[in-house]
């Protein structure tokens, strides 16, 4: 199982992202920590870029994963 972690984390505003890949994309540990403990699935693929969660956060560079 993959956990993502956030390098330097800010308070952000909640925010209610409606895929795991949009709190990667905002960087967003949190979220997406709690999205992945509420059955959020890691190796979903997103249709338009065919990207899974990790695919994003290596792509925009604004998390560091840990396995």
């Amino acid at each position: 199982m993959c956990i993502f972690l956030c390098k330097g984390v800010k308070k952000k505003r909640e925010h209610n992202y409606s895929s795991v890949h949009e709190a990667v994309k905002h960087g967003d540990a949190l979220k997406l920590e709690e999205m992945i403990k509420s059955g959020a699935g890691i190796n979903e693929v997103n249709m338009e870029s065919k990207f899974t969660p990790m695919h994003t956060a290596c792509y925009v560079g604004s998390l560091e994963v840990g396995l």
